[in-house]
């Protein structure tokens, strides 16, 4: 199976080429970054912004950590450097000192020489300037040398450490884009589920459809008890005659007027 489908693409890349020359390759390139940029666009945001995470995780830091490792070994580099280098400077010194002597010595007009107790000649003491001079010279040299290998770790060390604080200011910016993305995400995902909500709205209608008919019924009820009110509060209203006779005619319907008039005299 494998080598058939090897067969089927040489034969269309040899085709190809048939038909389109030496541009074919141009061709390839082509329909497979638009292929690649579909399968991107196929995967989805959220899938998408986990990988950013693992790339800031899994790429990003052990690069910040790998540039800290570097710092602290070229500043452990440095110091040891920089006290040789010091150490260097005061042998230097030393030796110039010595040799500063020596031409002194030569030149006092002197033949002989008692250093420590011992006797030398002008020859003597030239031959040990000389054999000091050049250990001065090769030492200088050492010492220039080291000077600027520590001048260029030292310029290591600053370009290092902007490094690092450059790639600390972009992964605060990276993770910053991410939490607005994922936070921007869940708002549009939020709104997305609003929207699928699938609403009934016939009961509703129903329910508002009812209550429309019933406020239509009670309105007729109104209107007709007060159509009535109406007709009966039009006509003269007849009086209840026993209800329109006074309390105290009543009364002295019933107790007489010879019983008031005794009670009265009693009194």
């Amino acid at each position: 199976m494998v080598k058939k489908t090897a067969i089927g693409i040489g034969s269309v890349v040899i085709l190809s080429g048939l038909i389109f020359g030496t541009s074919v390759w141009s061709y390839m390139r082509t329909v497979g970054g638009m292929a690649h940029a579909a399968a991107e666009d196929a995967i989805p945001v959220k899938l998408q912004i986990e990988r950013a995470k693992d790339m800031l995780r899994n790429d990003l830091e052990p690069e910040i950590n790998r540039l800290k490792k570097e710092v602290i070994s070229l500043r452990v580099d440095i110091e040891r450097k920089e006290n040789t280098h010091a150490r260097r400077a005061d042998e230097l010194a030393d030796q110039r000192y010595a040799m500063m002597k020596r031409t002194e010595e030569l030149e006092s007009g002197k033949t002989t020489f008692k250093v420590s107790d011992a006797s030398y000649s002008k020859a003597d003491l030239e031959k040990d300037l000389e054999t000091r001079l050049g250990r001065y010279e090769i030492a200088e040299s050492t010492f220039k040398h080291e000077g600027q290998v520590l001048n260029a770790k030292m310029k290591a060390l600053e370009a290092a450490e902007k490094k690092i604080q450059a790639f600390i200011t972009a992964r605060t910016d990276v993770s910053l884009q991410i939490e607005e993305l994922e936070a921007r995400l869940k708002a549009v995902e939020a709104e997305e589920a609003i929207n699928e909500i699938q609403v009934d709205d016939s009961k509703l209608s129903r329910i508002q459809t009812l209550l429309s008919d019933l406020d239509a019924d009670v309105s007729v009820r109104e209107q007709t008890v007060d159509a009535e009110g109406q007709r009966l509060t039009d006509l003269i209203p007849i009086e209840d005659e026993a209800a329109a006779t006074n309390v105290v005619d009543r009364a002295r319907a019933l107790l007489g007027t010879e019983t008031f008039e005794k009670v009265a005299d009693n009194n």
